[in-house]
């Protein structure tokens, strides 16, 4: 099974042959088995963790009614609801969103909301979507001393690196949320006085809110092999959750 999924992660562009997209998740997947064999180097004072990624809305959305919302709202444009038949919704889903590419008319139906456990440096990437709700951790209000000192983000180009990388990459990053902690107990700086000591790697939560058009235009520029690798993991993983809940609107992304 291991072996398939490298064969499909390679295949770029190739469509999957299986209903079930769990094998974009390869790289997040890689992460936590790096994490769990490397923990032995990190001493603790901070905690390092996985990203991950979650439908935050799923229970909310009545996906098997998202396709004749839409066949509704897109035969409104063209006046043609008398040509709503059974399977009709897929067909006409497809022509406008991958043919005529009439994407104006996938922004009504539903939205999708993710729960994003990443780093503060992908963070400000995504947030720059701005057709697009976010809600963030705010390192104003949270003070990562009664919080238990604090959690960074394993990168995906750790993994490739030797031990000594590892343990260097880690103390100095706790270096920093050492700095943050004299900050707040020996001089009493506020949280948002002592957030300035807080390195990219640390561990931020995001709520992120898109209509089915601009979760496309996420995907068309985060996928792609130039974005950053560690924005690539999550939305290999936002693509995976969102292929097994509506695929026709996606099927057109298969991960890079």
């Amino acid at each position: 099974m291991k072996q398939q999924k490298e064969s499909l992660v390679h295949c770029i562009g190739m469509a999957p042959i299986m209903n079930n997209f769990d094998w974009l998740k390869i790289n997040i997947e890689r992460i936590n088995e790096a994490l769990e064999r490397d923990r032995h180097l990190f001493d603790g004072s901070v905690q390092v963790i996985a990203p991950s990624i979650t439908i935050e809305n799923e229970d909310v959305i009545n996906w098997e009614k998202v396709l004749p919302c839409l066949e509704r709202i897109m035969r409104t444009c063209y006046k043609s609801e008398g040509s709503i038949c059974e399977g009709s919704d897929k067909k006409l889903v497809q022509k406008l969103v991958h043919d005529t590419k009439h994407t104006s008319t996938i922004e009504h139906a539903a939205v999708i909301s993710f729960r994003m456990i990443i780093d503060r440096g992908i963070s400000h990437e995504i947030v720059r979507h701005r057709i697009a709700g976010h809600s963030q951790e705010s390192t104003r209000y949270v003070d990562y001393v009664k919080k238990g000192g604090g959690q960074i983000i394993y990168p995906l180009h750790l993994i490739e690196r030797s031990e000594g990388e590892k343990v260097f990459w880690y103390t100095e990053l706790a270096k920093a949320f050492k700095a943050y902690h004299s900050a707040r107990n020996s001089f009493k700086w506020t949280p948002q006085e002592a957030r300035t000591f807080l390195p990219t790697a640390t561990k931020t939560e995001l709520i992120t809110t898109f209509n089915f058009r601009s979760l496309r235009n996420f995907f068309s520029l985060r996928l792609p092999k130039s974005a950053h690798p560690d924005m690539r993991v999550i939305a290999e993983s936002a693509l995976a959750l969102t292929r097994n809940k509506i695929e026709i609107i996606y099927d057109d992304f298969n991960g890079m």
